[in-house]
């Protein structure tokens, strides 16, 4: 199932498409990991305000009560389940805690955007500063 049947924009997911990837040695951890390069496009946007429509991961984080990750794919088909490319996924940080999201539930959210090609202990995009956008 894809957004667009939902009627939903997906500019968001388009400019975080703006990347390409290359394995990379982190000695800190001992291992390989995709790392980013983001595109002219997607510098652009970073730390400006972006709106994004996806589907809630089933995911927690200890203590992190106010994050979840977005999926611009459904669970069945998402990068962690190897369907995707990690371009299809974002960490959402919201202003503040937001109600209890069900898995693969439809959320707009705006805010934003932050890229990360270093930190192994997150996603290569974050939203901060984030709001849920009522959807039509």
């Amino acid at each position: 199932m894809s957004l667009l049947s939902f009627g939903q924009k997906v500019e968001g997911w388009s400019i975080l498409a703006d990347v390409r990837f290359e394995d990379v040695y982190f000695e800190e951890v001992d291992q390989y990991f995709l790392k980013p390069i983001f595109g002219k496009k997607l510098l652009k946007a970073s730390k400006t305000e972006v709106t994004i429509t996806g589907f809630v991961m089933p995911f927690e984080v200890e203590g992190e009560d106010k994050m979840i990750i977005l999926s611009q794919n459904p669970y069945s088909s998402c990068f962690f389940c190897g369907g995707a490319g990690p371009e299809t996924v974002a960490e959402i940080h919201f202003k503040k805690k937001p109600k209890r999201f069900s898995p693969d539930e439809v959320i707009q959210v705006k805010g934003i955007l932050h890229l990360n090609d270093s930190d192994v202990d997150h996603l290569n995009y974050m939203i901060k500063e984030a709001t849920i956008i009522e959807i039509p």
